[in-house]
């Protein structure tokens, strides 16, 4: 992500000098999605990757649903803006797009990919019914949680 920032930024103030209005929607639209991708790794090493450790062993029927959902949000943008950084690299299309364009094709992928994500962890039936002390802050490991409840 490191590497992102550092090339994209060199990028940008290589081909514009710094003036955001001189930038290209493809590139307007590159910091965007590394932007989307620095805010979804944030969410994911803030909360979501004690919640998926908190899953290590358990069959996903035995994850509740909310976590599930959780997860599947957080793989979700992330499936996303590493999509919408592919098309635009490898799209001959939108290389030369105006920016309502590319705005339709990042809202686009983003709200499928999303959706998508959080259909397919609905949709699974769950077993757990209780709540348990696994929320956004992290596990409590004072508290026993052997069926992975919220």
């Amino acid at each position: 992500m490191i590497a992102l920032w550092v090339t994209g930024l060199g990028l940008f103030l290589l081909r514009t000098g710094g003036d955001l209005a001189l930038a290209s929607p493809k590139l307007v639209a590159k910091l965007v999605v590394v932007s989307w991708l620095s805010v979804t790794a944030l969410a994911m090493s803030a909360f979501g990757l004690r919640l998926l450790g908190n899953c290590i062993g358990k069959r996903l029927l035995d994850v509740p649903v909310l976590a599930r959902l959780t997860l599947a949000g957080l793989a979700g943008m992330s499936a996303a803006g590493w999509a919408t950084a592919l098309l635009l690299g490898a799209t001959e299309t939108l290389r030369t797009a105006h920016w309502a364009g590319l705005r339709d094709v990042l809202v686009i992928v983003h709200l499928g990919a999303v959706i998508g994500a959080f259909v397919a962890a609905a949709i699974i039936p769950s077993n757990s019914q209780a709540p348990c002390p696994i929320g956004l802050r992290g596990f409590v490991p004072s508290e026993p949680c052997d069926d992975l409840r919220w």
